[in-house]
């Protein structure tokens, strides 16, 4: 195993062209020997004015640009812990997140930093605003470095709980992960990525940290998702790869129009996956962008973020059941498990899709029950249980059959709810759809939420029945139904489904015999 760790991350840049771009957050711009000197100056500061030592965690509360970038590199040359939370996400859960690793520092810009200062007063903190006013120290400063087995980031994800649970990565599997991925990615000096996503979310780990770790540039991407802005900038920008989960990539193709701009330009690589991924989506971008490379992935931030991936190489109209999620990466391993957590070797049977191999988390902060429950010894080797349903093909190929708790049991007939979403997603305006149940006191119905960017008002409905009578037996098909232009995301961009759930099914409550909306 090699003993780099994240404090390394520039050195492929720096050493190929220092002063080439490496971060750009549309205000201020770095190279790489900038980063590299700012981050040593931080480090030094963060050592002699904080007293921080390694294995210290360190809560950021981040917004996009490059002096966070800076910070975060800081941390890492440290030998501390970076530990990301959402400004968004309410007080009573960054203090949760904040004692809950015992935080020896908080990094964030002025404002947010007063605006939470009651709950981060017990810590000391840092402005990285500040980052250009720290000087030279010309007093050399031996830190003590983090090894590659050492915790690198602590993200963290919602809990069955009710409390967040912090996913330990370390630098070892960090790493991993990114020459994993690059196999697939093909990641070099003359590459620039666009950074979608948000800093406490693992997508940002993708397409920001492992660029840079190949000495490719990334743009930090602040706007809105409107189509037409996202394709100026990539054409402005000469972007060579886009990092997307699905909801991301449909809100920058629009009606698809503005993706012929991309034609003439080094666009080569796309990456998508993260949720359902739309069937017609990926035909649009296939059709118009034909030597694109496209690949739909899968993974748990628990195995950093993406463990396998899937190459559709070209347009398929006549398809009406999902992408594959594809194969295993380099030095990972999937296998599926009965309900007794028992081996299933045969094709096409669904199981819960568990994985090994070096990617996966050390496991969650001070939840040993938890880990015990999710982290298994199988044959000598320790699988995270994903908790989700896949198969496998004749090809190898696994395939998302959804969560374990996509299939419910109505009048005596079980039903896979996923069938319903994918039957629905085949008409042609829907670009995502949630099927869930809920139970009245005259039984359990299903209903549906569907939305779409171009929705033609008069013919939708006749279009969604048309489309569920014809591939659905008559008790699939959703009792209520809720068709719309709007749909609500999450602080990583997700489609927050949660949320839509809880809108519909209040919705549901007050009026139950109110069984179409179209708005």
């Amino acid at each position: 195993m090699s003993n780099k760790t994240l404090a390394n991350l520039l050195d492929v840049g720096k050493h190929h062209n220092k002063h080439k771009t490496a971060i750009d957050d549309g205000k201020t711009q770095y190279s790489f020997a900038e980063l590299d000197i700012l981050s040593d100056r931080l480090a030094t500061t963060l050592r002699k004015r904080y007293g921080l030592r390694k294995g210290d965690k360190i809560l950021v509360i981040p917004s996009k640009c490059s002096q966070l970038i800076v910070s975060i590199l800081s941390i890492w040359k440290c030998g501390a812990v970076y530990v990301p939370v959402d400004k968004n996400n309410g007080v009573n859960r960054i203090e949760f997140i904040k004692n809950n690793i015992s935080a020896a520092l908080s990094i964030s810009d002025l404002q947010t930093l007063d605006d939470l200062s009651d709950i981060l007063k017990d810590i000391p903190n840092f402005v990285y605003e500040n980052v250009n006013l720290l000087e030279a120290d010309v007093d050399n400063i031996n830190f003590e470095e983090a090894t590659a087995e050492d915790v690198a980031v602590i993200l963290h994800t919602s809990g069955s709980e009710g409390v967040p649970k912090g996913v330990m990565l370390q630098h070892c599997s960090i790493i991993s992960y990114f020459n994993a991925h690059n196999q697939i990615l093909d990641f070099n000096t003359t590459s620039k990525n666009l950074n979608f996503g948000d800093f406490h979310f693992d997508v940002s780990i993708q397409d920001t940290f492992l660029p840079l770790f190949f000495g490719g540039s990334v743009y930090l991407f602040k706007g809105l998702f409107l189509s037409k802005l996202i394709i100026d900038l990539l054409v402005e920008q000469q972007v060579s790869h886009i990092i997307a989960v699905s909801s991301v990539l449909s809100l920058i193709t629009g009606n698809g129009s503005e993706i012929e701009r991309l034609r003439e330009t080094p666009l080569r690589v796309c990456m998508t996956g993260g949720e359902v991924c739309d069937i017609k989506l990926i035909n649009k971008w296939l059709t118009i962008l034909p030597n694109l490379r496209l690949y739909n992935g899968y993974g748990p931030t628990e195995c950093n973020s993406l463990t396998m991936a899937y190459h559709i190489m070209e347009p398929d109209y006549n398809r009406n059941t999902l992408f594959p999620i594809g194969t295993p990466f380099d030095k990972m391993e999937a296998i599926l498990l009965d309900k007794n957590h028992q081996l299933i070797s045969a094709v096409n049977t669904k199981g819960i899709l568990a994985i090994s191999g070096p990617q996966i988390m050390k496991g969650y902060l001070n939840l040993p029950l938890q880990n015990k429950q999710v982290l298994k010894k199988i044959g000598g080797k320790t699988f995270y249980i994903t908790g989700d349903f896949a198969r496998k093909d004749e090809d190898g190929n696994y395939h998302f059959e959804g969560r374990n708790d996509s299939e419910v049991k109505i009048q005596g007939r079980r039903i896979n709810l996923n069938e319903i979403r994918n039957c629905l997603l085949n008409v042609s305006t829907i670009d995502y759809v949630v099927v869930d149940t809920i139970k009245l006191e005259k039984g359990t119905f299903i209903y549906s939420f569907l939305h779409g960017t171009n929705l033609q008002l008069d013919t939708i409905l006749k279009d969604v029945l048309e489309q569920s009578r014809t591939c659905l037996p008559d008790y699939m098909i959703p009792k209520y139904l809720y068709i719309s232009s709007w749909i609500s995301k999450t602080s990583t961009n997700k489609v927050n489904e949660k949320g839509i759930k809880e809108i519909i099914q209040n919705r549901i409550q007050k009026n139950s015999n109110k069984y179409i909306v179209v708005e």
